[in-house]
């Protein structure tokens, strides 16, 4: 798991979904509604830190097959109710970090939507990119947004290390910042970047700022796959 020093991250997130309910609301994030934008109908789709489900409940309902993935049993459950009136969704979900969770299949599309800026250690966002690229299949696309250096705040942050902020009432919450350059050094070794868009969404509903977030749309290629050991269950 992911850790922060001043708290769990699963109990953390399971009290806000459980105190302040669908956070960002039941539209679907950009990362949702751009893949359903590019990739083929009934598309197999992993959605990693997919929360209280709004991403799932908008590609399930547009015909594919997804899967969701997130730390929260709190949001899991909340995931489940969203979908409990729609039976002929294809949808299978999981309580568990994407880190320590078993990739023992390949999707046509993989999702993250704020969730890599939680992630500061090197070692950690290795293991991501990694897991990401086993995860997707040759051809397959990737969705990734998070919180870019526009997010960083002098009143409530401070500088910890290059790109990286911590909180200065939560010791041990760090964001680290994503920006195009950054997207291309590190996926770019593993994946063909097609665009980094900035954009902004609601912090959440109960603080309506806006959060700025930089997307990256990415694609696995075949001649990517021949620099890389063949596909293989990565725990």
């Amino acid at each position: 798991m992911i850790k922060l020093d001043y708290i769990n991250v699963m109990d953390f997130w399971s009290k806000r979904y459980r105190n302040e309910g669908a956070l960002w609301g039941y539209t679907p994030s950009v990362c949702a509604k751009t893949a359903c934008d590019m990739i083929p109908d009934e598309s197999d789709v992993l959605d990693i830190a997919a929360g209280y489900g709004r991403d799932i409940a908008y590609l399930a309902k547009k015909g594919h097959h997804v899967t969701g993935i997130d730390t929260s049993h709190v949001g899991i459950d909340y995931a489940r109710d969203l979908l409990s009136n729609d039976s002929d969704v294809d949808v299978t979900l999981h309580e568990a970090d994407f880190l320590s969770f078993p990739i023992e299949k390949q999707y046509d599309a993989v999702l993250c939507h704020r969730m890599l800026h939680l992630i500061s250690k090197p070692d950690d966002i290795e293991k991501f990119v990694e897991k990401v690229f086993a995860a997707t299949k040759v051809g397959g696309y990737i969705f990734i947004a998070a919180r870019n250096p526009h997010d960083f705040s002098n009143d409530q942050m401070q500088e910890v290390e290059k790109g990286v902020a911590e909180y200065k009432n939560r010791p041990g919450h760090r964001i680290s910042f994503w920006e195009e350059k950054r997207y291309k050094e590190i996926f770019g070794t593993h994946f063909d970047i097609i665009a980094c868009e900035e954009t902004s969404e609601i912090e959440c509903s109960a603080n309506p700022v806006a959060s700025h977030i930089t997307l990256m749309i990415a694609r696995k290629t075949a001649s990517e796959m021949t620099k890389t050991k063949p596909f293989r269950v990565i725990n």
